[in-house]
Protein backbone atom coordinates (compact mmCIF):
# COMPACT_ATOMS: atom_id res chain seq x y z
CA UNK A 1 0.00 0.00 0.00
CA UNK A 2 1.71 3.06 -1.69
CA UNK A 3 -1.13 5.77 -0.05
CA UNK A 4 -3.79 6.01 1.64
CA UNK A 5 -7.79 7.31 1.66
CA UNK A 6 -8.55 10.84 3.09
CA UNK A 7 -12.10 11.42 4.44
CA UNK A 8 -12.83 14.93 4.55
CA UNK A 9 -15.88 16.19 6.37
CA UNK A 10 -16.92 19.75 6.09
CA UNK A 11 -17.34 22.20 8.25
CA UNK A 12 -20.57 22.46 9.94
CA UNK A 13 -23.03 24.44 7.90
CA UNK A 14 -20.63 24.80 5.23
CA UNK A 15 -20.11 22.97 1.99
CA UNK A 16 -16.61 22.96 2.37
CA UNK A 17 -13.80 22.27 4.95
CA UNK A 18 -11.70 25.06 5.85
CA UNK A 19 -9.61 25.55 8.60
CA UNK A 20 -5.83 27.42 9.32
CA UNK A 21 -3.59 24.66 10.13
CA UNK A 22 -0.42 25.61 12.54
CA UNK A 23 1.90 22.31 11.39
CA UNK A 24 5.12 21.46 13.29
CA UNK A 25 8.11 19.65 12.33
CA UNK A 26 6.62 16.20 10.02
CA UNK A 27 5.07 14.62 7.30
CA UNK A 28 1.40 13.75 6.20
CA UNK A 29 1.94 10.27 3.90
CA UNK A 30 0.93 10.20 0.19
CA UNK A 31 -2.38 10.00 0.08
CA UNK A 32 -5.95 11.12 -1.72
CA UNK A 33 -9.53 12.05 -1.46
CA UNK A 34 -12.41 13.08 -3.54
CA UNK A 35 -11.90 16.68 -2.80
CA UNK A 36 -10.40 19.85 -4.28
CA UNK A 37 -7.52 21.12 -2.50
CA UNK A 38 -6.09 24.47 -1.72
CA UNK A 39 -2.72 24.75 0.49
CA UNK A 40 -1.88 28.55 0.60
CA UNK A 41 1.24 29.03 3.08
CA UNK A 42 0.64 32.32 5.29
CA UNK A 43 3.93 31.66 7.30
CA UNK A 44 7.06 29.43 6.91
CA UNK A 45 7.37 26.40 4.74
CA UNK A 46 5.54 23.49 3.48
CA UNK A 47 7.21 20.68 1.20
CA UNK A 48 4.41 19.18 -1.29
CA UNK A 49 5.01 15.70 -3.71
CA UNK A 50 2.59 16.24 -5.94
CA UNK A 51 2.31 13.15 -8.49
CA UNK A 52 5.85 12.50 -7.61
CA UNK A 53 7.09 16.38 -7.90
CA UNK A 54 8.28 18.01 -5.25
CA UNK A 55 7.88 21.71 -4.75
CA UNK A 56 8.56 23.75 -2.24
CA UNK A 57 5.95 26.41 -0.89
CA UNK A 58 7.17 29.52 1.36
CA UNK A 59 4.81 32.60 2.67
CA UNK A 60 2.53 33.41 -0.03
CA UNK A 61 2.49 30.38 -2.00
CA UNK A 62 -0.44 28.56 -3.21
CA UNK A 63 -0.65 24.95 -4.78
CA UNK A 64 -3.75 23.29 -6.21
CA UNK A 65 -4.62 19.74 -6.20
CA UNK A 66 -7.31 18.24 -8.23
CA UNK A 67 -9.78 15.03 -6.62
CA UNK A 68 -8.28 12.19 -6.80
CA UNK A 69 -4.59 13.58 -7.13
CA UNK A 70 -1.72 11.69 -5.01
CA UNK A 71 0.29 13.62 -2.61
CA UNK A 72 2.05 14.45 0.77
CA UNK A 73 3.31 17.21 2.78
CA UNK A 74 6.24 17.73 4.87
CA UNK A 75 7.16 20.36 7.40
CA UNK A 76 10.49 21.17 8.54
CA UNK A 77 9.89 24.22 10.44
CA UNK A 78 6.47 25.36 12.00
CA UNK A 79 3.98 27.37 9.29
CA UNK A 80 0.81 28.07 9.24
CA UNK A 81 -1.54 27.77 6.07
CA UNK A 82 -4.75 27.79 5.07
CA UNK A 83 -6.22 24.78 3.73
CA UNK A 84 -9.51 24.65 1.73
CA UNK A 85 -11.44 21.25 0.45
CA UNK A 86 -14.09 21.48 -1.61
CA UNK A 87 -16.05 18.71 -2.19
CA UNK A 88 -16.37 16.48 -5.92
CA UNK A 89 -19.78 16.34 -5.79
CA UNK A 90 -20.28 20.47 -5.15
CA UNK A 91 -17.71 20.98 -8.26
CA UNK A 92 -19.59 18.28 -10.45
CA UNK A 93 -22.46 20.21 -9.87
CA UNK A 94 -21.29 23.68 -10.77
CA UNK A 95 -17.94 23.33 -13.07
CA UNK A 96 -18.42 22.72 -16.77
CA UNK A 97 -17.20 19.76 -18.11
CA UNK A 98 -15.38 18.81 -15.04
CA UNK A 99 -14.03 15.72 -16.28
CA UNK A 100 -12.28 17.23 -19.12
CA UNK A 101 -10.04 19.83 -16.63
CA UNK A 102 -7.45 19.80 -14.32
CA UNK A 103 -6.92 22.25 -11.50
CA UNK A 104 -3.33 23.28 -11.47
CA UNK A 105 -1.31 25.63 -10.05
CA UNK A 106 1.87 26.45 -8.15
CA UNK A 107 1.77 30.05 -7.88
CA UNK A 108 5.51 30.62 -7.68
CA UNK A 109 5.14 29.34 -11.46
CA UNK A 110 2.73 31.80 -12.13
CA UNK A 111 3.00 33.34 -15.58
CA UNK A 112 2.86 37.58 -15.40
CA UNK A 113 -0.11 37.33 -17.04
CA UNK A 114 -2.05 35.43 -14.43
CA UNK A 115 -0.24 36.96 -11.65
CA UNK A 116 -3.30 39.32 -10.63
CA UNK A 117 -5.48 36.19 -10.44
CA UNK A 118 -3.50 34.94 -8.51
CA UNK A 119 -3.40 38.04 -5.95
CA UNK A 120 -7.35 37.85 -6.12
CA UNK A 121 -7.02 33.53 -5.19
CA UNK A 122 -4.95 34.73 -2.12
CA UNK A 123 -7.05 37.45 -1.07
CA UNK A 124 -10.51 34.93 -1.60
CA UNK A 125 -8.58 32.38 0.79
CA UNK A 126 -7.88 35.28 3.24
CA UNK A 127 -11.29 36.80 2.88
CA UNK A 128 -12.89 32.94 3.60
CA UNK A 129 -11.05 32.11 7.07
CA UNK A 130 -11.70 35.59 7.98
CA UNK A 131 -15.07 35.08 8.21
CA UNK A 132 -15.16 31.84 9.27
CA UNK A 133 -13.11 32.21 12.12
CA UNK A 134 -15.48 35.67 13.03
CA UNK A 135 -18.43 33.61 12.20
CA UNK A 136 -20.86 36.10 12.13
CA UNK A 137 -24.55 35.85 11.50
CA UNK A 138 -25.35 34.16 8.44
CA UNK A 139 -21.49 34.05 7.64
CA UNK A 140 -21.97 30.40 5.70
CA UNK A 141 -23.99 32.52 2.85
CA UNK A 142 -21.13 35.03 2.96
CA UNK A 143 -18.93 31.47 2.61
CA UNK A 144 -20.63 30.31 -0.25
CA UNK A 145 -20.37 33.38 -1.97
CA UNK A 146 -16.69 33.86 -2.06
CA UNK A 147 -16.20 29.93 -2.55
CA UNK A 148 -18.12 30.33 -5.97
CA UNK A 149 -15.95 33.78 -6.81
CA UNK A 150 -12.77 31.69 -6.42
CA UNK A 151 -14.18 28.39 -7.82
CA UNK A 152 -14.38 31.24 -10.90
CA UNK A 153 -11.28 32.39 -10.78
CA UNK A 154 -9.63 28.99 -10.66
CA UNK A 155 -11.64 27.40 -13.70
CA UNK A 156 -10.94 31.16 -15.93
CA UNK A 157 -6.98 31.19 -14.82
CA UNK A 158 -5.65 27.94 -13.80
CA UNK A 159 -7.32 25.06 -15.11
CA UNK A 160 -5.65 22.78 -17.99
CA UNK A 161 -8.01 21.66 -20.16
CA UNK A 162 -9.01 19.19 -23.21
CA UNK A 163 -9.17 15.33 -23.06
CA UNK A 164 -6.58 14.08 -21.03
CA UNK A 165 -5.53 10.36 -20.48
CA UNK A 166 -6.29 8.37 -17.03
CA UNK A 167 -3.92 7.15 -15.74
CA UNK A 168 -4.29 3.38 -14.06
CA UNK A 169 -4.32 4.76 -10.27
CA UNK A 170 -6.77 7.13 -11.56
CA UNK A 171 -9.40 4.74 -12.89
CA UNK A 172 -9.13 2.85 -9.40
CA UNK A 173 -9.73 6.15 -7.71
CA UNK A 174 -12.66 7.13 -9.71
CA UNK A 175 -14.22 3.25 -8.98
CA UNK A 176 -13.64 4.32 -5.62
CA UNK A 177 -15.34 7.77 -5.83
CA UNK A 178 -18.71 5.66 -6.54
CA UNK A 179 -17.98 3.48 -3.71
CA UNK A 180 -17.42 6.37 -1.16
CA UNK A 181 -19.93 8.87 -2.83
CA UNK A 182 -22.47 5.56 -2.29
CA UNK A 183 -21.37 5.53 1.64
CA UNK A 184 -21.99 8.72 2.61
CA UNK A 185 -25.40 8.99 1.06
CA UNK A 186 -26.58 6.05 2.57
CA UNK A 187 -24.62 5.59 5.94
CA UNK A 188 -27.31 6.16 8.69
CA UNK A 189 -28.84 2.78 6.78
CA UNK A 190 -27.89 -0.89 6.81
CA UNK A 191 -25.59 -1.28 3.80
CA UNK A 192 -24.08 -4.50 4.01
CA UNK A 193 -20.34 -5.02 1.95
CA UNK A 194 -22.41 -6.63 -0.62
CA UNK A 195 -24.60 -3.97 -1.55
CA UNK A 196 -21.57 -1.86 -1.54
CA UNK A 197 -19.82 -4.21 -4.21
CA UNK A 198 -22.90 -4.14 -6.43
CA UNK A 199 -22.44 -0.70 -6.94
CA UNK A 200 -19.29 -1.04 -9.32
CA UNK A 201 -20.48 -4.59 -10.24
CA UNK A 202 -17.88 -6.73 -7.99
CA UNK A 203 -18.01 -10.30 -6.81
CA UNK A 204 -17.55 -9.18 -2.80
CA UNK A 205 -14.55 -10.68 -1.92
CA UNK A 206 -12.83 -9.03 -4.69
CA UNK A 207 -14.68 -5.77 -3.94
CA UNK A 208 -13.26 -6.67 -0.17
CA UNK A 209 -9.57 -6.79 -1.22
CA UNK A 210 -9.80 -4.12 -3.66
CA UNK A 211 -11.19 -1.65 -1.22
CA UNK A 212 -8.15 -2.52 1.40
CA UNK A 213 -6.43 -1.96 -1.00
CA UNK A 214 -6.72 1.40 -2.02
CA UNK A 215 -8.14 2.99 1.02
CA UNK A 216 -6.04 1.54 3.71
CA UNK A 217 -8.76 0.18 5.90
CA UNK A 218 -11.69 -2.24 5.30
CA UNK A 219 -14.99 -1.37 4.06
CA UNK A 220 -16.35 -1.83 7.70
CA UNK A 221 -14.00 0.68 9.06
CA UNK A 222 -14.34 3.50 6.54
CA UNK A 223 -18.58 3.09 7.07
CA UNK A 224 -17.80 3.24 10.53
CA UNK A 225 -15.31 6.42 10.32
CA UNK A 226 -18.19 7.98 8.32
CA UNK A 227 -20.94 7.57 10.47
CA UNK A 228 -18.40 8.47 13.44
CA UNK A 229 -17.56 11.88 11.81
CA UNK A 230 -21.46 12.72 11.39
CA UNK A 231 -21.79 11.87 15.01
CA UNK A 232 -18.76 14.05 16.21
CA UNK A 233 -20.37 16.99 14.03
CA UNK A 234 -24.00 16.01 16.05
CA UNK A 235 -22.42 15.98 19.39
CA UNK A 236 -20.80 19.69 18.56
CA UNK A 237 -23.82 21.22 16.80
CA UNK A 238 -26.92 19.79 18.05
CA UNK A 239 -28.87 19.42 21.68
CA UNK A 240 -29.83 15.71 20.54
CA UNK A 241 -29.38 13.26 22.89
CA UNK A 242 -26.41 10.85 22.49
CA UNK A 243 -28.90 7.97 22.24
CA UNK A 244 -30.62 9.58 19.88
CA UNK A 245 -27.15 10.82 17.56
CA UNK A 246 -26.14 7.07 17.56
CA UNK A 247 -29.17 5.60 16.30
CA UNK A 248 -29.83 8.44 13.60
CA UNK A 249 -26.52 7.84 11.78
CA UNK A 250 -26.86 4.28 11.65
CA UNK A 251 -24.96 2.93 14.62
CA UNK A 252 -26.67 -0.18 15.81
CA UNK A 253 -24.43 -0.92 18.59
CA UNK A 254 -23.83 1.32 21.58
CA UNK A 255 -20.69 0.04 23.07
CA UNK A 256 -19.13 -0.59 18.89
CA UNK A 257 -19.56 3.46 19.09
CA UNK A 258 -18.02 4.18 22.44
CA UNK A 259 -15.15 2.34 21.75
CA UNK A 260 -14.26 3.95 18.05
CA UNK A 261 -15.00 7.57 19.63
CA UNK A 262 -13.39 7.44 22.91
CA UNK A 263 -10.23 5.87 20.46
CA UNK A 264 -10.37 8.35 18.01
CA UNK A 265 -11.01 11.40 19.73
CA UNK A 266 -9.74 10.61 23.25
CA UNK A 267 -12.67 11.23 25.20
CA UNK A 268 -16.25 10.18 25.83
CA UNK A 269 -19.03 11.92 23.59
CA UNK A 270 -20.23 13.50 27.08
CA UNK A 271 -16.70 14.83 27.64
CA UNK A 272 -16.52 16.14 24.14
CA UNK A 273 -19.85 18.18 24.77
CA UNK A 274 -19.11 19.35 27.93
CA UNK A 275 -15.76 21.21 26.33
CA UNK A 276 -12.93 18.82 26.83
CA UNK A 277 -10.50 19.18 23.75
CA UNK A 278 -10.79 15.65 21.88
CA UNK A 279 -8.13 15.09 19.02
CA UNK A 280 -10.52 16.65 15.93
Amino acid sequence: MEYYHELVTCNADLNCKLFCSVDHPGQISKHWHNSFEILYVLNGSLGVDLDNQCYLLRSGDFILIHPRRIHSTTCKYRNETIVLQIPYQLLQGNVPDLENILFSCVSSEVTAENMEAANRVRQLLKSLLSIDQKKADGYPLKINSLLFDLLFVLYRHFTIKGNRPQKENEKYLARLERITSYIRKNYKQDISLTAAAETVGLNPEYFSRFFKKYVGITYIEYLNTVRLEHCYNDIQNTGSSISEIIERNGFRNYRLFMKLFKKNYGCTPSQQRAGRPGRK
